[in-house]
C-alpha cells in the first residue's frame, strides 16, 4: 500500500475580504444563465487559491470545464478569494492580471507541487503591484488598504467564499495538473522564435462548480439552476471527475486502467465505440453462461476444454448482474442480448431477500480462453484476431492480460479502495457523469482516464470471474502462491469467496454506469434512447448499492430528473423551499407518474411503497402516505418483475388507461378499480433455503388448498384448473421453460406440475431423514430443482385464502380482513386494508391471486371506488 504522494495541504486562511455576497454577480435568469469561475494560475501548491466569477448564457456559454466531485464535510474550513464581475467574463481587472502575470512569468522557477513558498514570495513582494502575504490575505498595490474593494468606476469586486476542504484539495490539484500540462505543451510546442526565451502565460482553468457557481443560500435560484444541470454538463467541453487526493495504491489503479484503455485503442476497440464494448461484454457473458450449461443439471458436466479435470467447486449462490440505474431487465437479457442472462430482478429475482437471487455464471470454473471458439469469435467482433504490430497482441490477450491485472490489484485491495471512494457512492454523479462526450476521472496528481475505461472492466471481469476455482494458464503464480487453492489466501484475502465476489460486483456496477451513459449520449446525440423517471427510480433504488447518497432526501428525486426523458410531461421542477416538506415531494412525485406518464401500467408504481418507510430529513412530522414509496435504497423488486415487459399477467383485462378519481388533500390517490375479495385466513411465509421452512410451508397450503375446495366457489372455469392452484399459487405461476433449459421466466405450463411432485416426494424424503442428506443447492432435476429454484421470486409472502375461496401469494404484513383489488393501468392486483371510513384504504402490497390474473375480475365486478391515504 502506497503512502499519500499528494503535496501538503494549507492550513485554512483567515479572510482578509468581506465574504462574496452574490448579488454582485446576480443571474438576470436563472433559468437561462449560469456563473462561471476562472481559477487563476500558480506553480505553487501551496500559495492561495484565487478566481473569478462572471456570468454567461447557458445556451452559448464560454468554453469551459464542469466539475463532478463528492463534497465531504459540510464544514466549510478553507478560503478561495474571488474576483467577481457581471460582464459575461469580458471584463480583465489589473490586479487579479498582475497577479496572474507574476505567477506564469516566475512559473519555471517554482517546482511543481513544491511545499517551499518562498520562491514565489519572493518574486511576489519584489513587485509594487501585488503582495501575497503568508496568511493568505491579498491586497492592490500603491497604497490601497487591506480588505478594500474597489470604490466607483466598473471595477470588479473582491471578497472571499468559503469552501470544504474536499474542494479546497480539488483545486489544488486542479490548478497544479492545468499548470503542468500547459508547461508539457509548451516544452513539446516551442515557440517559433528561438530568442524568446519566456513561457506564455498559463491561462485560467475555467470551471462550473456547483458549491460556488450556484448561490447555495438562494432556494429559489438553486431550484432553477439543478433543473439546468443536464444543460450544463452536457454544454460543458469536459466533465472532470475528481476522486480525491493520491492513497491506497491509486497510483497504480490510475496507471493500470490508463494502460488498458491504450492496449484497448491499439488493437481497433476504442473505448467510446459503445456497439462493439456492449457486443464484446455480451459475447464474454454468452461464454461464462456456457461454461455453467455445460450439461444439465443432474447430469455429469461435460470435461472442460483445455484444463485437467479436478474436484468441482460448489457454485457460489446470491451472484447478480447489476445492471445499474435506469437499465430495465426488458425480456431478461443483458447487454442488449437475446436472453443471455436475466438482468437484475428478472429470471430469478425475489420478492424478499436479495440474498435468494440467482444467475447462471459459474466462478471457480476455469477455463482457458484461447481454447475456447466463441471467444475467438468475440474478439473477431470488434477486430480481426490477430496480433497487432507494435504490441504483438490480440484483443483476447488484452482481456487476459487486462483480467490478470485487476485481480492482482482486487487481491490487494487496491481496486476496492478506489471504487469504495465518497464519489462513487454520490446518486448525482449519476447525470454528472453520463451528458458529456469527453468525461474523464482524476485522482491524485496523475494524468486524466477516461470515464470510458469502465466499458473495459466488464469484459476483463468477465475472464477473471472463471479462474479462482482452478488454475488457468494465463494466471502466473502470485509470489509464489498459486491461486488455485479455495483455502490459501493471497494477500489477506480467500481468493473464491471474497475476491471472486468483489470481481463480481465490480462487473456489476461498471457495466451498469457504462450502459447508463451509453443510452444518456445516445438520447442526447441522437434523440433515441434514454428511460422514464419511474424506470430510473426503480433501476437506482432496487439494484444498486452503490451511488445512492444525497445530503437532501428530496435530491433522491431531483439528481435523477436530468436523465428522464419524460420530465416535462411530469411537471416536477426541483423544490428546495423549506415550506415544502420531502413527503409533499415525494407525494407529488408519485401521483405525476400515475397520472401524467405515458409508460404502461403506471399503477405499477404502488409495487414499491414497501413497509418500514424510512424517516424523511426535513424535521416534519408529516407521515408518508402508505402509497407512496420513499425511494429508499435496497427496495425489493415485485414478483411480477421479471415479466415487466410483458403481458403474461394482465389482471386488469383490457383497462390498462388509469382511472382516477379527483381528491382533496393531495396526498389521498383516488383510483377506480374492482374489488376480488376479502382475505380470510393468512398462514406460512415462503422459504426456500431451510428444509425446515419448506417442509411447513407445503403443509399449511396443503390445508389452505382443502379449505378452499371445500367452499366449491364457481372461481374457476374448470374442476381441473383449480387442482392446478395447489402448484401454481407458491410460485405466481411463474417459471423458467425447463425443457428448453433456458434463463427466461414464463408463464408455467401444465406440465410443470411433474416439477411439482418431485419437489414434494424430496420434501418428504427429508422429512423422514434422520440427518440433512444435502445442500439445497445440490438438488438435481429428479429431485425438484426446478420447482424449488421458481419459488424463489415468493420468499417472503405469505400464503392467504379469502372468503370465496382464492388462494394467493400477499405481502408479509397481510392480514385477515384486508382486501384484494385489481386497478386498471396495472397487470397485479393489490392488498388494500380497510379503514373506519368508507372506502378508505391503506396500501398494503401487491399480491398473486390464483385465478383472476387474467382479467377474470373485469368481467363479473363493477368498478368501485378506492381512497387510499
Amino acid at each position: 500500500m502506497e503512502a499519500n504522494n499528494s503535496p501538503q495541504q494549507p492550513s485554512p486562511l483567515p479572510p482578509t475580504y468581506p465574504e462574496l455576497s452574490y448579488t454582485t454577480i446576480p443571474l438576470n435568469n436563472p433559468a437561462t444563465e449560469i456563473r462561471l469561475l476562472d481559477l487563476y494560475p500558480s506553480a505553487d501548491f501551496s500559495s492561495p487559491l484565487y478566481c473569478r466569477l462572471y456570468n454567461t448564457p447557458i445556451a452559448s456559454p464560454a468554453p469551459f470545464k464542469a466539475l463532478s466531485y463528492a463534497w465531504g464535510s459540510d464544514k466549510k474550513t478553507h478560503l478561495i478569494y474571488v474576483e467577481s464581475t457581471n460582464t459575461n467574463g469580458t471584463e480583465k481587472n489589473s490586479f487579479v492580471h498582475s497577479l496572474i502575470t507574476l505567477f506564469t512569468t516566475y512559473s519555471t522557477r517554482c517546482s511543481f507541487g513544491s511545499d517551499d513558498d518562498t520562491t514565489v514570495a519572493s518574486v511576489v513582494n519584489d513587485s509594487s503591484d501585488v503582495e501575497v502575504h503568508g496568511e493568505g490575505a491579498m491586497s492592490g498595490g500603491h497604497g490601497e488598504e487591506r480588505g478594500e474593494s474597489d470604490v466607483g468606476g466598473s471595477g470588479p469586486t473582491r471578497s472571499i467564499i468559503r469552501i470544504t476542504s474536499s474542494l479546497d484539495s480539488c483545486l489544488r490539484h486542479l490548478r497544479a495538473i492545468h499548470h503542468r500540462d500547459h508547461l508539457a505543451h509548451n516544452n513539446s510546442h516551442p515557440p517559433p522564435n528561438p530568442h524568446h526565451h519566456m513561457s506564455p502565460p498559463v491561462p485560467p482553468l475555467t470551471l462550473w462548480i456547483d458549491q460556488l457557481c450556484i448561490n447555495q443560500s438562494d432556494s429559489d435560484e438553486k431550484a432553477v439552476q439543478v433543473g439546468l444541470m443536464s444543460q450544463i454538463y452536457s454544454r460543458a467541453k469536459q466533465v472532470l471527475i475528481w476522486l480525491g487526493p493520491a492513497a491506497d495504491g491509486s497510483d497504480e489503479v490510475m496507471d493500470v486502467l490508463a494502460e488498458l484503455g491504450k492496449e484497448f485503442e491499439i488493437v481497433g476497440i476504442r473505448l467510446g465505440d459503445w456497439e462493439k464494448i456492449l457486443k464484446l461484454t455480451e459475447e464474454y457473458l454468452r461464454n461464462s453462461l456456457r461454461i455453467s450449461a455445460e450439461g444439465n443439471v443432474g447430469e455429469k458436466r461435460k470435461e472442460r476444454i483445455g484444463v485437467t479435470k479436478e474436484k468441482e467447486v460448489p457454485l457460489p449462490l446470491g451472484k447478480e448482474i447489476d445492471c445499474g440505474i435506469g437499465v430495465e431487465g426488458g425480456t431478461g437479457t443483458a447487454c442488449g442480448g437475446d436472453g443471455v442472462v436475466n438482468a437484475p430482478g428478472g429470471g430469478d429475482a425475489t420478492a424478499g431477500n436479495s440474498d435468494e437471487v440467482e444467475i447462471g455464471v459459474e466462478l471457480g470454473l476455469g477455463v482457458d480462453v484461447t481454447d475456447i471458439e466463441a471467444l475467438d469469435e468475440a474478439a473477431v467482433v470488434c477486430t480481426t484476431n490477430k496480433a497487432d504490430a507494435s504490441t504483438g497482441k490480440t484483443v483476447v490477450a488484452v482481456v487476459e492480460d487486462g483480467a490478470a491485472r485487476l485481480c492482482r490489484l482486487e487481491v490487494s485491495g487496491e481496486l476496492q479502495a478506489f471504487f469504495r471512494r465518497p464519489w462513487f457512492t454520490r446518486l448525482w454523479v449519476v447525470q454528472e457523469a453520463c451528458h458529456c462526450a469527453d468525461t474523464v476521472f482524476v485522482c491524485g496528481t496523475k494524468p486524466p482516464v477516461s470515464y470510458d475505461i469502465l466499458g473495459t472492466i466488464p469484459v476483463c471481469t468477465l475472464h477473471a470471474v472463471q479462474w479462482p476455482g482452478h488454475k488457468r494458464n494465463d494466471m502466473s503464480d502470485w509470489d509464489g502462491v498459486s491461486p488455485i487453492c479455495t483455502d490459501r489466501k493471497i494477500a489477506g484475502v480467500r481468493v473464491l469467496d471474497d475476491v471472486a465476489e468483489a470481481i463480481d460486483g465490480l462487473l456489476g456496477y461498471t457495466l451498469g454506469s457504462y450502459l447508463t451513459r451509453w443510452t444518456t449520449i445516445q438520447q442526447i446525440s441522437k434523440g433515441v434512447g434514454g428511460n422514464d423517471l419511474f424506470t430510473l427510480l426503480v433501476g437506482t433504488y432496487t439494484r444498486g448499492k452503490r451511488g445512492g447518497e444525497t445530503k437532501l432526501y428530496r435530491d433522491r428525486i431531483y439528481a435523477l430528473l436530468g436523465l428522464a426523458t419524460d420530465v416535462d410531461e411530469l411537471e416536477i421542477q426541483p423544490d428546495y423551499s423549506s415550506q415544502t416538506s420531502t413527503a409533499q415531494i415525494l407525494t407529488d412525485v408519485a401521483k405525476a407518474i400515475i397520472s401524467k406518464t405515458k409508460r404502461k401500467f403506471p399503477v405499477e408504481l404502488l409495487s414499491y411503497s414497501q413497509f418500514p418507510k424510512t424517516a424523511l430529513d426535513d424535521g416534519s412530522d408529516e407521515q408518508l402516505p402508505s402509497w407512496v414509496p420513499d425511494w429508499r435504497s435496497g427496495l425489493r423488486n415485485p414478483f411480477h418483475y421479471s415479466l415487466s415487459d410483458t403481458t403474461m399477467f394482465m389482471a386488469c383485462g383490457p383497462h390498462r388507461s388509469v382511472d382516477m378519481v379527483p381528491t382533496t388533500p393531495a396526498s389521498v390517490l383516488g383510483l377506480r378499480g374492482y374489488l376480488v375479495d376479502t382475505i380470510e385466513e393468512v398462514v406460512g411465509t415462503s422459504t426456500r433455503n431451510r428444509w425446515r421452512g419448506s417442509i411447513k410451508f407445503f403443509e399449511k397450503l396443503d390445508k389452505l388448498w382443502m379449505l378452499s375446495k371445500q367452499k366449491n366457489k364457481p372461481i374457476y372455469k374448470t374442476p381441473a384448473r383449480r387442482e392446478e392452484a395447489l402448484w401454481r399459487v407458491p410460485i405466481a405461476d411463474v417459471a423458467q421453460d425447463w425443457q428448453k433449459d433456458t434463463t427466461r421466466d414464463t408463464r408455467a405450463k401444465a406440465g410443470f406440475a411433474l416439477e411439482y411432485q418431485k419437489w414434494r416426494r424430496t420434501l418428504e424424503d427429508e422429512k423422514k431423514a434422520t440427518s440433512t442428506v444435502c445442500f439445497l443447492y445440490e438438488l438435481d432435476a429428479d429431485e425438484g430443482y426446478y420447482y424449488r429454484n421458481a419459488t424463489g421470486k415468493m420468499i417472503g409472502m405469505r400464503l392467504y385464502l379469502t372468503k370465496e375461496g382464492y388462494m394467493g401469494m400477499g405481502p408479509s404484513n397481510t392480514q385477515p380482513g384486508d382486501v384484494v383489488v385489481v386497478f386498471p393501468g396495472a397487470r397485479v392486483p393489490f392488498v388494500l386494508r380497510p379503514t373506519d371510513e368508507d372506502n378508505t384504504f391503506t396500501y398494503v402490497g401487491d399480491a398473486y391471486c390464483d385465478g383472476i390474473m387474467d382479467g377474470e375480475i373485469t368481467l363479473r365486478e363493477e368498478r368501485g371506488e378506492f381512497f387510499l391515504v
